[in-house]
């Protein structure tokens, strides 16, 4: 079986041209200078707007219903489109069950024939790279033929262990859960734990390792030089917060950035540690664990 193994990390400048994302970025500069809990309102119901505006942005496209999902899908990508739709029926209440969650109603799923594609609708350079996004309430994602390059029997197996649908849907489930009240590297790091789950699929580590990086610097995630450290860090962050408590602290955790509360105020919530605490606490940790 031919795959193209080069990691997909999912780096994201954030550069959109579209409309819409354009008005998020206007709203989002006023966000900056009203409270944390009204910002949330404002995510909420900008959120809504944009699972709102697929159908009318892609009204040309073709479409598949199921249970869990809605896949659009441009002409002559029929069978992508299913095998998408499968893998988003099987996995889609698997993974809001990682969360205690039920759907309540479809994923709008888009399917996008070329990396070029995607890449056009937010507005990122021709080299950047990723088999899908999350993006306010929706999925964006490459058409499996654009990366798997086997067609033999084995091919739905690999764009279900190792696509983009389970990583995507835990970024969906963590949104909703906070009302998109969390760091980066927290969605990034619950996303890989739930895709291992439920996949066994996990990021390779680092090639070289010089030193984790701070806290503090995690806050500019995106941008970190090195993005196959900054996702195994944020891993291994999240599974320290599984061992501490398990489910339930977890569930402690997004309940309490659901009401408002800053992650450094969570974690003295449910740890009793402050932000440098938790760090060194971290580290220590993850030295045993070797």
């Amino acid at each position: 079986m031919a795959l193209d193994t080069a990691p997909k990390y999912r780096k994201r400048p954030f550069r959109p041209k579209n409309y819409l994302a354009f008005l998020i970025i206007i709203v989002g500069c006023f966000l900056l200078r009203v409270p944390s809990f009204a910002r949330m309102h404002i995510n909420e119901f900008l959120r809504e707007i944009n699972r709102g505006l697929v159908s009318v942005q892609y009204v040309g496209s073709e479409r598949l219903y199921g249970r869990y999902s809605i896949v659009y899908y441009p002409a002559g990508e029929e069978e992508a489109a299913k095998l998408v739709q499968s893998a988003a029926e099987r996995f889609f209440p698997r993974v809001a069950a990682e969360f205690g969650l039920k759907l309540t109603r479809r994923v709008p799923v888009v399917i996008y024939r070329e990396q070029s594609e995607l890449n056009r609708f937010f507005g990122w350079p021709a080299d950047e790279g990723t088999m899908g996004v999350y993006w306010a309430g929706t999925l964006r994602v490459l058409s499996p033929a654009s990366w798997v390059l086997e067609t033999g029997p084995d091919f739905q197996d690999t764009f279900f262990r190792t696509g983009p649908m389970v990583h995507e849907a835990a970024h969906l489930m963590v949104d909703y859960q906070t009302r998109s009240n969390y760091p980066r590297w927290f969605t990034e790091g619950l996303a890989q734990e739930i895709e291992q789950r439920l996949t066994g699929f996990v990021f390779e580590p680092p090639d070289s390792f010089t030193g984790w990086y701070p806290f503090s610097a995690l806050e500019r995630f995106d941008s970190l030089p090195d993005q196959q450290l900054a996702y195994y860090q944020s891993l291994l962050m999240v599974r320290y917060l599984y061992q501490q408590g398990g489910e339930t602290m977890m569930s402690e955790i997004l309940s309490d950035l659901a009401g408002g509360f800053s992650f450094t105020q969570v974690v003295n919530r449910n740890l009793g540690f402050n932000r440098c605490e938790f760090e060194a606490n971290w580290r220590q940790w993850v030295d045993k664990a070797g």
